[in-house]
């Protein structure tokens, strides 16, 4: 009977859902490790069973916490033990919760511990700050997904400004290469949109960094200009039914699609024409731009919600407009409704830059390098 050598790497996070960012960027992770070296395991305090199925496909574990109150201090004795039962040899932590519970319980454990830093802002709690400064005496490496969170974490991070890393996210291509070749008119006959219609989409939760209701004040007056328009957006959240208001409000009830979340974005994306992004809080490394950009699709994004000159450089593979400024966008997206050989241009070339620079296995090779300087 062949041994097991390979060393389990325990990742902590608060949910595994299937349409979260940093779930899905795990997922990545997983398909692509180096599984003869590293086997991953999955501890999360909510999840679906979407996720937990495709996470098991990708050959890792998963271990549901007991979902106690936000900040039980009975969770590191939680933790604890799944580090002894499994023989954890590296713990990886993602957000705050899971990054002060789990980096104490490596601590006591004597277990190597890595923070990932996923976005911005960080937690405002003064605790929550001075416990994160003092467990950074205590964490091998900090994680950050771009240079911009890693200007931010080091502003908090006063007293250890040392190990840290930028690791960019990845993408499986496959997944929406794989769907982007389904039928375009079968998928919009199936939603009400006509083969000829500009279809623009956006994919995140109904939040107020993510700036829905300035993205549907400018389509209300695009679709006034342009009646062949539709508005997808792809999520949910506690603002929903205020920008279904608005929505009714400003008379585009007919022309705006409230989807939910969706199971099946890759194919969602397949049939759009124009993605936009007014995220006016930088959310770290745009993992839903990111999808789009790899879908072919040209992006407009606000400039303050993503990082500069890492993901999209105004004009190259993209278009940045103004903050929270509705003309500012309308004015974008007539230009690309209107000039169709600049949102092709734009979309190949933001599918190549993400192909090259931003796929899943140059992520998965770079988390590797860390493992092994932390381990060795």
């Amino acid at each position: 009977m062949n041994r097991d050598c390979r060393k389990n790497v325990l990742h902590i996070i608060d949910s595994l859902f299937f349409y979260g960012g940093t779930p899905r960027k795990l997922l990545y992770l997983a398909r692509n490790i180096n599984k003869d070296k590293y086997r991953i395991l999955v501890t999360a305090f909510q999840s679906d069973t979407i996720m937990e199925n495709q996470f098991r496909e990708a050959g890792a574990e998963i271990i549901l916490l007991k979902n106690r109150k936000k900040w039980d201090i009975l969770t590191i004795w939680d933790v604890l033990l799944i580090i002894s039962k499994y023989k954890v040899k590296l713990v990886n932590t993602h957000f705050a919760r899971a990054n002060l519970y789990g980096r104490i319980a490596a601590l006591v454990s004597r277990v190597p511990v890595i923070a990932n830093e996923h976005g911005i802002p960080r937690s405002e709690k003064l605790v929550v700050k001075i416990m994160d400064n003092l467990l950074s005496l205590f964490t091998n490496k900090f994680i950050c997904n771009s240079h911009t969170v890693l200007r931010e974490v080091k502003k908090d991070i006063v007293i250890r400004k040392s190990n840290f890393e930028v690791v960019q996210n990845g993408i499986d291509a496959s997944v929406f290469f794989e769907t982007n070749s389904t039928n375009r008119n079968g998928l919009r006959r199936q939603l009400g949109i006509n083969p000829d219609d500009i279809v623009i989409a956006n994919v995140s939760g109904f939040v107020p960094n993510r700036d829905h209701k300035t993205l549907i004040r400018a389509f209300a007056d695009i679709h006034k200009k342009f009646p062949n328009t539709r508005l997808l957006l792809i999520g949910d959240g506690r603002l929903r039914s205020e920008l279904v208001h608005l929505a009714e409000k400003l008379g585009s009830t007919n022309s705006i699609n409230f989807m939910g979340y969706r199971t099946d974005v890759p194919s969602i994306l397949g049939l759009v024409d124009i993605y936009v992004d007014p995220t006016i809080i930088a959310a770290g490394f745009g993992f839903n731009v990111m999808e789009a950009m790899i879908s072919g699709l040209p992006v407009i994004a606000a400039s303050a919600g993503v990082p500069p000159d890492e993901i999209i450089i105004r004009d190259v593979d993209g278009i940045l407009v103004t903050p929270h400024n509705p003309a500012s966008l309308k004015k974008a997206i007539e230009e690309l409704i209107r000039d169709r050989r600049k949102r092709e241009r734009l979309g190949e070339t933001s599918r190549k830059k993400v192909l090259e620079k931003y796929n899943a296995q140059i992520f998965a090779r770079n988390i590797c390098k860390i493992y092994d300087e932390v381990l060795n």
